[in-house]
This record gives C-alpha cells, structure tokens and sequence, in this order.
C-alpha cells in the first residue's frame, strides 16, 4: 500500500469513526430523555445543553485567542472526548435512578457539543493540510458514518453508550494524519480584504446557511412522520443525495454553490406545502441534499485562506450554530406565540437569504485553482 492510499484510507476511516459515534452519542441522548420526561421537553434540555457547549466554546476560543495560542492541531480534544464518552456512559446507566445523574446529563451534554465541534474543526484540517485529500470526498465518509449510526440505533435504542466508548477510545488513540512536508498556503488571497473581514464575512454565510437549513430540521421529522413510517429510508436517500453531490461539488465555483443551496432550500419546503407523496418527500430529500456540500465548501473556502487553523474552522461552526439556534427561536415562537406557523415563514427565510449570500459571495477572493489531488 503506498502512502497515499494509506493516507486516503486514514483520514476517510477518522471522518466514518467521529461522525458515527458523534452521532450515536445523539440519537442516545435522545431515547434516554424522550423515554425519562416525553420528546418536547427532552429535545428542549439536550438543545440547551447543546447551545450552553457552544457558548463554552466561543470562551475557549476567545482565551486561547487572547494569550495568543490559537487552536492547534492536536489530539487533547479527542481524548477528552473520549473521557466524556465515560462519563456519559455512567450517567446514562443510572438515569431515572440515581439523583445525581439528570444535573449530570446537562453536563456531559454540554461538554459533547463543545468537544464535538472543537474535534471536527481539527479533523477538517487535518485533511485540508494533506494536498493529496479532497475534502469534500473525505466528507463523504462523515454522511456514512451518520447513517450507521442511525441504523444501529433504530435497532437498539437506548444500550449503545458502551459502543460509543469503544469507538471514542479508537479515535483518540488512532494515527493522526501525517503533516505534510509543505504547508497549503494562499497568502496571495489574503491580501484582497483584512483579515478580520473574511472572518465576519464567512460568519455571515455561514449564520444565514445554517438559519435556512434549520427549518428542515424542525419540519423535516414531522412532515416525514406524517408521510411514511420508513424513517431510515427516507434518511438513505439524503445521505445518498449529497454523498453523490460531495463527489462532484468541488469542481464548481463555490459562490455558485453556496447561493444555489438557499434557492434549493426554498423548493424543499414549497414541497413540503404542495403535499406529501412518496413522489414530494424523496424530491424534498435530494434537494435537501445540497446543504451538506454548500456547508463543506464553506469550510473548504475557510481552509484555504486560513491553513493549517483548526480555530478559523471552530469559528465557522459556532457561527453556523448560531444561526441555527436564532431561526429555532424564532420558529418556536411562530409555532407556540402566532396563527401563522412555520412553513410559511421557512419558505420567505429562503428567499430572503438568496440576494443576502450573493451580496456577501460577490466579495469573496476569487477562488484559487489548485493542482488536482489523487483522491
């Protein structure tokens, strides 16, 4: 096996592990408080939790940004990860019987989120830093991992923190990547606006991107609910649908992508609002996946003018997460304060975020045509 190939099989092996036990972890989480206080409330403690992590992380960021020690290529987030998944394995053991064990979900909920975001920014680099790795087909590796995770979990709900260990021990002590001898450096884009505005500018994009697809996952499982009982179907035609796109996305000019990917958002919901068939929901779907790819070539754009900064990336996720969480506020006081409901509202979202996109794409630095790795 030459380097290459086993750099290929590394990092797509890394990606499948951290995104299935991410989102094992999740699905968990899930079942364990839907089943101790009913779905709405649950759902509404495991996004606090979530949001509080997130929070957490901006803290760091702004420390380490402080003292002048930016976030590093390094596996402590991993192992700490790793710790947590311990952790959580014991609260989830003794949930709904010792006393202790639901102030402690909130925590180890929160370090999840923070750890989760803080292990991905550094394993997108890592693979940005290899020229012989495209991302978004290492990304691919991601949407599998999720989905296995999905099935695993339809099948056994609720006893699969002890594979979530297992696999967590696996990922912190897995070869890293090996740094390549030469650093991937664009400093020639950097020149065309400071520093400081391409960081707001990406958090913009991402801000509104992340907003758009929010509506999706507030509607997404109750239009699917309605719709058919064949949830885990329905899921492999999303991952399908951008797994096919991620193969390809990265031989367009990612403005075009990112813009495409709020136009595309407002088809899913106007077929949401035309009616559920079989025919409506798998078109809403493989629209739907187009949002993966416009997010991974975000971050490909980030990774280019800041190499080799797990922290850029982590910035570019909070941002995203915050958009997120400001349409969830506004969706639930839609549904709960008003007559008029969401889907609406998730159309007039989409559009309005077109011409906001093209507005903040047309200032991106034109896009660097690098040499075509062996992926």
């Amino acid at each position: 096996m030459s380097m290459i190939t086993g750099v290929q099989v590394l990092s797509r092996t890394r990606f499948f592990i951290l995104f299935f036990v991410l989102a094992l972890t999740t699905f968990e989480w899930q079942v364990l408080v839907a089943k101790e206080y009913g779905q709405e409330k649950g759902g509404a403690m495991l996004g606090l939790a979530s949001s509080f992590g997130t929070l957490l992380t901006v803290l760091i960021l702004a420390l380490l940004t402080a003292f002048r020690k930016p976030l590093a290529v390094t596996k402590v987030p991993l192992v700490l990860l790793f710790l947590n998944s311990l952790a959580s394995w014991l609260v989830a053991a003794n949930f709904g019987s010792a006393p202790w064990a639901a102030p402690f979900l909130f925590a180890v909920a929160s370090l999840q989120a923070s750890l989760a975001l803080l292990s991905l920014s550094i394993e997108i680099t890592s693979v940005q830093l290899n020229q012989e790795l495209r991302y978004p087909r290492v990304r691919i590796f991601g949407s599998l991992g999720y989905l296995a995770a999905a099935f695993l979990s339809q099948a056994f709900p609720g006893y699969l923190f002890v594979v979530v260990c297992l696999f967590t021990g696996i990922m912190a002590f897995f070869p890293n990547l090996p740094k390549p001898p030469v650093l991937i450096s664009h400093q020639e884009s950097g020149h065309l606006v400071a520093r400081w505005q391409l960081v707001l500018l990406f958090s913009v994009v991402a801000f509104v991107l992340w907003g758009v697809a929010r509506g999706f996952e507030v509607l997404g499982p109750i239009y699917l609910r309605s719709a058919t009982s064949q949830g885990l179907m329905w899921l492999t035609v999303l991952i399908l649908s951008e797994s096919i796109i991620l193969q390809i996305v990265d031989r367009f000019d990612p403005r075009w992508v990112i813009v495409t990917a709020a136009v595309l958002w407002g088809g899913v919901y106007a077929l949401f609002a035309y009616g559920l068939s079989p025919w409506t929901v798998c078109g809403a779907l493989m629209l739907a996946g187009f949002n993966c790819p416009a997010q991974v070539v975000l971050q490909s754009q980030m990774g280019k003018l800041f190499p080799g900064s797990p922290s850029s990336q982590a910035i570019l996720s909070i941002s995203g997460a915050a958009g997120g969480f400001s349409a969830a506020l506004l969706y639930t006081w839609l549904a709960v304060g008003t007559k008029w409901g969401v889907l609406p509202f998730s159309i007039m979202l989409s559009l309005v975020a077109v011409p906001i996109l093209v507005l903040c794409v047309s200032r991106f630095p034109v896009p660097v045509k690098s040499q075509v790795p062996v992926s």
